[in-house]
């Protein structure tokens, strides 16, 4: 399964969104790699919200079309809106600041 990710305007409130994703992971238990991360893409003036492979399995089919895969998100640096901490290293992504050379 792949990872998937969906494009809001920057300033869009996600809360909907977090909320149903963390509506949904608890009533499957709170899996450790369910996750949902967020990043800003400048070149585009949008914000991106990004679903783990373990959380597009289990959602399947009510996510909306506007959830696409999205390949090599490693590539970015992205913070995370829900999950358990420490996912980012167990689902090999990095934190804005590690992208930076912060870490």
């Amino acid at each position: 399964m792949s990872w998937k990710q969906c494009s809001i305007p920057v300033g869009f409130d996600h809360t909907d969104i977090r909320m149903q994703v963390s509506a949904f992971a608890e009533a499957k238990g709170h899996p450790a790699d369910f996750a949902l991360f967020g990043r800003i893409d400048d070149e585009t003036s949008s914000e991106l919200l990004l679903l783990s492979p373990l959380a597009v399995k289990m959602m399947g089919n009510i996510l909306s079309p506007l959830w696409i895969a999205v390949v090599h998100p490693e590539r970015f640096g992205w913070s995370l809106l829900f999950g358990h901490v420490g996912c980012h290293s167990r689902l090999g992504l990095k934190t804005p600041g590690e992208l930076a050379g912060d870490s």
